[in-house]
């Protein structure tokens, strides 16, 4: 057994071990936070049960490193949020929602929870932010999307994350987060989307047979839709032109009559993330659940 380097406390009267990690803590703090741990730690222990320097020692299934970001929550907290602009990580609020989930934390899971489904139900206020700034033309893309989307909702997060909230979704009941977590499951890498992404513990994370199938019709659907919606903006933004807020309305009209001339003699290669150029409209023409 390997002594966790965070949570290893020599005055601990608990030893919790997962994956050969063991964590030394003090039971009244797990106690306070977790009816479960708090029933375990007052079942009378048996003369032979293993103990280590005194302590009981408890073994679980959980991964260590969703224990560890437990842990970092109730027995260490994190003053960064007090920061304004500290993000945290998806997988460590999908970490403390599984943990807490497990152990009756309630108060744990919820305050992640909230936070997961902020960030995937947020999105139509990110597109609404990002063209109320009037955005040039080659900002109007996913990357900008996305970027604005982590700062707005104060969460970071991959597009590889998506699978693990689709799961999360339905192990707590959240149906709000799954309309774009799917969205993203279907815009992400196939490979991914077939074979699942490793978590921070090697654990492969995969989506049920049911929301793959879900996926896998979807995907077509998504992808006839970007040519329509995607090639169609160069007309739909040439009254920005026109606009009084307009600095340059001679500049903007010449950019999209050059548009208009490449989409003649260019191939369009649609993906999935496209339908964002478009705006909440085209996102919402396809119904994945």
């Amino acid at each position: 057994m390997q002594k966790d380097e965070d949570f290893w406390f020599e005055d601990g009267n608990i030893v919790i071990i997962a994956q050969d990690i063991g964590f030394r803590l003090h039971k009244s703090i797990l106690s306070s936070v977790s009816p479960v741990f708090r029933d375990l730690f007052s079942v009378p222990q048996p003369e032979d049960a293993e103990t280590m320097d005194g302590c009981q020692i408890v073994r679980v299934s959980d991964s260590a490193s969703d224990l560890r970001h437990f842990f970092r929550l109730v027995i260490r907290p994190i003053f960064d949020f007090l920061n304004s602009g500290y993000r945290p990580s998806f997988r460590m609020l999908a970490a403390i929602c599984r943990v807490g989930h497990k152990y009756q934390a309630d108060a744990a899971v919820e305050a992640a929870a909230q936070r997961i489904e902020g960030f995937f139900r947020g999105w139509p206020h990110t597109l609404q932010v990002l063209g109320k700034r009037q955005l040039n033309i080659p900002g109007l893309n996913w990357e900008a999307f996305w970027s604005m989307h982590q700062v707005i909702q104060r969460t970071s997060a991959t597009i590889e994350d998506a699978i693990e909230a689709v799961n999360l979704a339905r192990l707590l009941g959240r149906p709000d987060i799954l309309p774009f977590a799917l969205f993203l499951c279907c815009a992400g890498d196939a490979l991914h989307l077939r074979d699942g992404v490793p978590g921070e513990d090697g654990t492969v994370e995969r989506l049920s047979s049911e929301d793959y199938l879900r996926c896998f019709k979807a995907i077509p659907q998504l992808l006839s839709t970007c040519p329509t919606d995607v090639q169609s903006l160069p007309a739909h933004w040439k009254e920005a032109g026109s606009s009084p807020e307009c600095s340059r309305p001679g500049a903007c009209l010449d950019v999209f009559r050059m548009m208009h001339a490449e989409d003649a003699t260019e191939h369009y290669v649609p993906v999935v993330t496209d339908l964002f150029t478009s705006g909440y409209a085209a996102v919402s023409s396809v119904r994945i659940i």
